[in-house]
């Protein structure tokens, strides 16, 4: 793109300054970070600036109509009967509610394990389940076409969680997660140690961590930006180079990774019920600088966790 400058045609000279027009159509975004700070704190997030024709994007702004209050619980139209058992399909008393769109409507509880009751005509619903002792249960339900559901509860287990790490009972602070489709179970060792857990395929993780006073040190970042000249030359374009100290102050880490690991097992009501769960994870140097804290994070993902019942 070549433009044609003003200002050096013979009698212009005289003006004392030329410029170029640029008659050019563009489209252009760049990333741009954003930085607020002050002597103890810095907070930055990034934007995307997007030139469209020449001129800037602007957002659209609309107006958002608040959802409509169906209120689907007032029209309990279809009778439905639902049955709830254990894993020795066993009758349960359970409380049963119903979840269509953003309505959740109570149903009753069962009486032996039944409850007839009538629920709102919906399409691809849900069916929410729960008893004491007994893990609660989400599951799919058309009240539109369907008549009868049978759901299967488990019963969960109190679990006693100990961690063995290097040949020897781990004593320092553990995070261990069971997780297991859409339930997340966590305890964070010594301070608490037992868990309820139901019968089921589980991923297990334990961060195990030590006491630790490795320093961050302070560092100053030196930035720049080219800023708009004051005055005429501003005006076409003229800009003066600005330049800051971005500071990031000391920071002290207080727990540093030493152990742990990820595994995944199958849990047996049989064996929940001894209930006694030792994990096996592995074991980490403690570091003693953020290159070798680092280190220990990047060799967490290799570490395994073993699980264990006893009486």
């Amino acid at each position: 793109m070549i433009a044609e400058p003003l200002g050096n045609q013979e009698g212009l000279g005289v003006l004392g300054f030329c410029y170029a027009p640029y008659h050019f159509v563009y489209d252009m975004s760049f990333p741009v970070m954003v930085q607020l700070y002050d002597e103890s704190e810095v907070f930055q997030f990034p934007v995307v600036v997007v030139i469209d024709k020449n001129m800037p994007r602007e957002g659209i702004l609309s107006e958002v109509d608040e959802e409509e209050n169906i209120e689907l619980c007032r029209y309990k139209t279809n009778n439905i009967t639902v049955a709830v058992y254990d894993a020795n399909l066993t009758p349960l008393d359970a409380s049963i509610s119903y979840g269509c769109f953003s309505e959740r409507c109570l149903l009753g509880s069962t009486i032996n394990g039944t409850l007839i009751s009538r629920a709102p005509a919906c399409l691809n619903g849900y069916l929410y389940v729960q008893a004491d002792g007994f893990t609660s249960k989400k599951q799919l339900f058309s009240s539109a076409t369907e008549r009868r559901a049978e759901v299967i509860i488990d019963k969960e287990y109190p679990v006693t969680v100990s961690i063995q790490s290097g040949g020897k009972p781990l004593r320092n602070t553990a995070l261990v997660t069971f997780t297991s489709g859409e339930r997340v179970r966590s305890l964070l060792l010594p301070d608490f140690t037992a868990i309820n857990l139901s019968e089921g395929f589980y991923n297990i993780t334990v961060y195990a961590y030590e006491n630790s006073s490795i320093n961050i040190p302070a560092t100053t970042k030196n930035e720049c930006r080219d800023m708009p000249q004051r005055g005429l030359s501003g005006f076409f374009g003229a800009t003066r180079r600005e330049c800051f100290d971005v500071q990031i102050p000391a920071t002290t880490i207080d727990h540093a990774l030493i152990g742990g690991g990820v595994g995944e097992q199958y849990f047996l009501e049989s064996q929940l019920a001894s209930g006694n769960l030792i994990l096996t994870v592995g074991e980490l140097p403690k570091p003693t600088s953020l290159a070798e804290l680092q280190t220990n994070y990047e060799a967490f993902d290799g570490l395994r966790v073993d699980a264990e019942f006893k009486p």
